[in-house]
């Protein structure tokens, strides 16, 4: 690809329509049940199609939505206006929103979204921006609706994605901090243990940080498919083509 962050790829998604996901798994994605993370290097090529305009204006980087029509039950990313929010649905919107042009065209700017008992917090480019905010009502998510990357309710986002991380079990960020600098590890590390599926993109599968016991299942261009494990690292892919 022409962008990457690191190790010379990344994602690519062109905005006519292309979209990556995995089906959804409560276990793994329910990010609201206890500490969690989601984070990643984003390098937005134009915001115009950053959000779609229905209800709470959900953002169409990453969440558990539908590429075709208007289900929606969480996603985070930047809006048209440069701002980074966290949409969720608790039969009403629900959501954080960083300010007006905290991301930007044209480079690339790590965003994280954590999640602990004090709240959400938004963080662009290792800052806080906004948080932490009660979780409101009780969320929703629904397995019939993928975990989607780059489209949401036929509304495609142009935009390169590089090192995305997943982690259920830790908000690894609560204040300001220093973004990573080097990509993530690569799967063959230790603690890995149990049954790995297909990897279509092999380098830098994040499957860290103690004993991983169970099923790995398929990772096609850029997004795991998760099984169940015994430690709080779900796993992600980077440096996708």
């Amino acid at each position: 690809t022409d962008q990457s962050k690191f190790g010379g790829a990344s994602g690519y998604f062109d905005g006519t329509g292309d979209s990556v996901s995995t089906p959804y798994v409560t276990a793994d994605f329910d990010w609201w049940v206890g500490d969690y993370t989601i984070e990643g290097w984003i390098y937005p090529v134009s915001l115009a199609n950053a959000n779609a305009s229905n209800t709470g204006t959900p953002p169409v980087l990453i969440g558990n939505m539908n590429s075709g029509d208007d289900s929606n039950y969480w996603s985070l990313g930047p809006r048209i206006n440069g701002s980074l929010r966290f949409f969720y649905w608790t039969g009403a919107t629900n959501g954080v929103e960083t300010a007006a042009g905290d991301v930007v065209t044209g480079s690339w700017q790590h965003i994280a979204m954590t999640k602990n008992s004090a709240g959400i917090r938004l963080f662009v480019g290792g800052v806080l921006k906004a948080g932490p905010t009660a979780v409101s009502g009780t969320p929703q998510s629904f397995t019939g609706v993928n975990l989607r990357i780059a489209q949401y309710n036929s509304v495609s986002f142009n935009v390169y994605t590089d090192d995305f991380r997943i982690t259920k079990g830790v908000a690894r960020y609560t204040g300001d901090f220093t973004p990573p600098d080097a990509a993530f590890p690569n799967s063959s590390g230790t603690g890995i243990t149990g049954a790995v599926g297909t990897v279509g993109v092999s380098e830098n599968v994040v499957l860290t940080s103690g004993p991983v016991t169970g099923s790995v299942g398929t990772v096609v261009r850029g997004v795991a498919v998760t099984g169940v494990y015994d430690t709080s690292e779900i796993g992600s892919i980077s440096h996708a083509t």
